[in-house]
């Protein structure tokens, strides 16, 4: 788990043209990234793993800005802002944790879960992790039904390396 204090999950239309030039495209867009970071002054580390760029900011108080640069970007498919957690059986608890300290959800009604396993040696399935956690969110936000086809808001899990 890293210490910055705001991490942003961002994703990417395909942008290779040819086979086995997607890293050309990738660093471009990587640099083109950092290069208005630079300008808006916003102190960042930008990673990449495949299919996906990773920005961790060091001060959060720049969060309305950074959703403005990133949604001004082309070749950006979509980002979230996300959060960190251990990895191990108490997981969904942390979850729970995370998200009561985090939003207060009195104005959305619907949820669905949605988990992606880029870690296949995790102990729990992709459809177990989604149950446990609409179970578990739903015991504790009682204003909220699951809605898998029309949510308001979609928990994306994503358990990685």
């Amino acid at each position: 788990m890293n210490t910055y204090a705001s991490n942003y999950l961002i994703k990417y239309n395909e942008i290779a043209l040819k086979k086995g030039n997607r890293h050309i495209f990738e660093n471009k867009l990587i640099f083109n990234l950092k290069q208005s970071f630079i300008i808006s002054q916003i102190d960042c580390e930008i990673s990449k793993t495949r299919g996906r760029i990773h920005l961790y900011l060091k001060n959060s108080d720049n969060g309305a800005l950074v959703m403005n640069i990133l949604s001004k970007t082309p070749g950006l498919y979509s980002f979230s802002k996300v959060y960190e957690i251990q990895k191990n059986q108490h997981f969904i608890d942390n979850i729970i944790l995370l998200l009561k300290s985090i939003n207060s959800f009195d104005k959305i009604k619907t949820f669905k879960c949605d988990t992606r396993r880029a870690d296949k040696g995790f102990f729990l399935d992709s459809m177990k992790i989604n149950s446990i956690a609409g179970e578990t969110i739903l015991k504790n936000f009682t204003n909220l039904k699951v809605d898998i086809h029309h949510p308001e808001i979609i928990f994306n899990i994503e358990i990685r390396n």
